[in-house]
């Protein structure tokens, strides 16, 4: 009915990324970012969509290319920008950082900058303790991922 709704197509991106249909993913989130390019939301799912190339079925992922790291931070730059309390285009910003294994101290801030707006989320934590861990900040690692330990709500998350 409305084929440039950038809601519409942008989720349906995310669909087709867990689908494994990159390509049409990639098309249709690129169009959203076209349509309304001041929506963060679109700049979010872009690197989301992005993000899902390194992915297995399980969500694992091994690396990125250096190319596809860099669209994925500009998108997420450009989202933080328009909206910086959206916590979520931090804590993947930090993600993509984790993996590549590069702009760590980047990645530790902003994971602090999304504890500060949302600091019960376990999430965050854990990563924020993993980022430690990857710096061999032990001390603050242990810390870190204890506190998700003692207070997480689920045995999963534990």
């Amino acid at each position: 009915i409305e084929p440039n709704q950038t809601l519409a197509l942008s989720t349906l991106a995310l669909v087709k990324a867990g689908e494994f249909y990159y390509d049409e993913a990639e098309e249709l989130v690129e169009k959203a970012v076209q349509n309304e390019p001041e929506n963060f939301q679109n700049h979010y799912r872009y690197a989301a969509v992005l993000s899902r190339q390194g992915m297995t079925e399980h969500g694992f992922v091994s690396g990125y290319h250096p190319a596809l790291a860099e669209k994925m931070r500009q998108a997420l730059k450009k989202a933080i920008e328009l909206n910086p309390g959206f916590t979520p285009s931090y804590a993947l910003y930090a993600f993509v950082n984790f993996v590549r294994n590069e702009q760590l101290d980047e990645s530790l801030e902003l994971l602090r900058k999304a504890l500060e707006a949302a600091p019960q989320n376990q999430r965050y934590l854990l990563r924020l303790a993993e980022l430690n861990l990857r710096k061999e900040n032990f001390i603050e690692a242990r810390r870190n991922a204890l506190a998700v330990f003692r207070s997480a709500p689920t045995d999963s998350l534990k």
